[in-house]
């Protein structure tokens, strides 16, 4: 029966109904993601749609010129922390002509500690002298900076069985730096020195 079609059967009347059929706006949920980053490295901000599946090119342009993200982490000078930078999630406008914007969840910049190359500088000395009191250099650094933000009051270097009477030769692997501590690097390698005794 279609719509305004009416009629008359034994004792009823017929009419048929209009009918309507109505498209609401389909909700997106847009979801920050987790950042891990290393000290010295800026970080870049994303987040992923939940219900997207259906969006074209253009509502999906759209849609990233409302979403806000920000963070104290990002910054390439943000100290490292295992506990993270919380990410601020933000829409600028929450409707479309389609859809309606959420934000939803958490997340974070977690930022690690820079990789540090400490080498003990090379050493000489003739046979039967007192060693010669060591030096290190460093490999690693960032943001412009330079031994003054590592905590050195703890570091100790030594000779590993290199004495008066050790026999005249070129020696590898006989010395070791430690003790070097910083907030926002990571001890790795330690580069042995060549010893000329």
């Amino acid at each position: 029966i279609g719509a305004g079609f009416s009629a008359v059967i034994g004792k009823y009347g017929f009419a048929a109904a209009e009918q309507s059929f109505v498209v609401r706006k389909a909700l997106i949920r847009i979801q920050p993601l987790d950042v891990i980053k290393t000290y010295g490295e800026k970080a870049v901000l994303r987040y992923k749609l939940n219900g997207d599946d259906f969006l074209n090119d253009a509502e999906l342009s759209e849609i990233e010129q409302y979403v806000v993200l920000a963070s104290d982490g990002v910054n390439k000078t943000a100290a490292a922390t295992a506990n993270g930078y919380a990410v601020n999630a933000q829409l600028t406008k929450e409707e479309m002509a389609n859809l309606l914007l959420s934000i939803e969840g958490d997340a974070k910049v977690v930022v690690n500690k820079a990789p540090l190359t400490v080498k003990v500088k090379d050493v000489s000395r003739e046979y039967g002298a007192e060693n010669p009191e060591l030096e290190v250099s460093y490999i690693g650094f960032v943001n412009g900076e330079n031994e003054s933000v590592l905590d050195l009051s703890g570091l100790k270097l030594s000779y590993n069985g290199i004495d008066v009477q050790t026999p005249v030769n070129t020696y590898t692997g006989v010395t070791e730096a430690a003790g070097i501590d910083a907030q926002n690097y990571e001890k790795g390698i330690v580069i042995s020195s060549l010893c000329g005794c």
